[in-house]
């Protein structure tokens, strides 16, 4: 199981964008350096979009290729048949520099025009600049310390085998500090109620008097407190948990849903 303080990187293939399918590695991004030397970018690669992170802003996730390089800091997304800059550097840099898709010159439009999609929500634009980031490696834009998200990354370590059953409420403990600390996502009940019965625990368990219920409240206790005491924002909280238990989730598929 991974752990809800462990933040990995998403990953995707080329994605469907606009009307037309675009392969990062056919985007290059020409900027001058301070020394006046020339930056030649090609290793951009894709970041998955989930929807939540797109808040207000009126498009579908799956339209959004969110593009970001490791020799780059700047993050650009194409969506429409457009490119936007999404943070500072890429809106500094392309300014003056240039933008080449299938070695066609491209516009780099702002998010914040009036012409971007993306000017409806800032606060979900800069969710989707920290995510590029933390993808392809650079320090975030929101973050004030570096050095304490790296505290909130938890190495996997050969440990005891956990039960079934510990296991299980692993897992609930986990997605109930998310559903606590993220107005975004909320717990499928349901399929909670399902999954945990088809592992030994039944919803008598855990309620209070349960044999597990003890067990339960101090575990959301630790991992709440985990998450507060690093300074963990809501954002960062809601990709945690749409990576670990969303429609795609790595740890269990679908225990959270969008509660929009």
């Amino acid at each position: 199981m991974r752990s809800l303080l462990l933040v990995l990187l998403f990953a995707s293939a080329c994605p469907t964008v606009g009307q037309a399918t675009i392969d990062p590695y056919d985007v290059v991004v020409s900027t001058t350096t301070s020394s006046g030397d020339q930056n030649t970018i090609r290793d951009f690669e894709s970041v998955q979009v989930a929807q939540f992170i797109l808040g207000q802003i009126k498009v579908e996730h799956k339209d959004v290729n969110l593009l970001c390089s490791k020799r780059w800091p700047g993050v650009i997304a194409y969506y429409n048949q457009t490119f936007f800059t999404i943070n500072e550097r890429a809106a500094r840099d392309l300014a003056a520099g240039k933008l080449q898709l299938l070695g066609e010159d491209q516009e780099a439009v702002p998010f914040d025009s009036a012409s971007s999609p993306f000017s409806a929500d800032p606060k979900s634009v800069q969710r989707l600049a920290d995510r590029a980031a933390r993808q392809c490696g650079h320090s975030t834009e929101s973050e004030q310390n570096i050095a304490s998200e790296k505290k909130a990354v938890i190495v996997a370590k050969a440990k005891p085998r956990n039960s079934k059953q510990e296991n299980v409420l692993n897992h609930i403990a986990e997605v109930m500090v998310i559903d606590e600390l993220c107005d975004m996502l909320e717990i499928n009940t349901v399929f909670l109620s399902m999954a945990a019965t088809y592992n030994g625990v039944s919803g008598r368990d855990i309620a209070s008097g349960g044999k597990y219920h003890d067990k339960l409240v101090s575990l959301v206790r630790i991992k709440r407190s985990e998450m507060l005491n690093i300074g963990a924002d809501e954002d960062l909280v809601c990709a945690s948990g749409e990576l670990l238990y969303g429609p795609s989730g790595i740890n269990v598929k679908g225990l959270l849903t969008s509660s929009y």
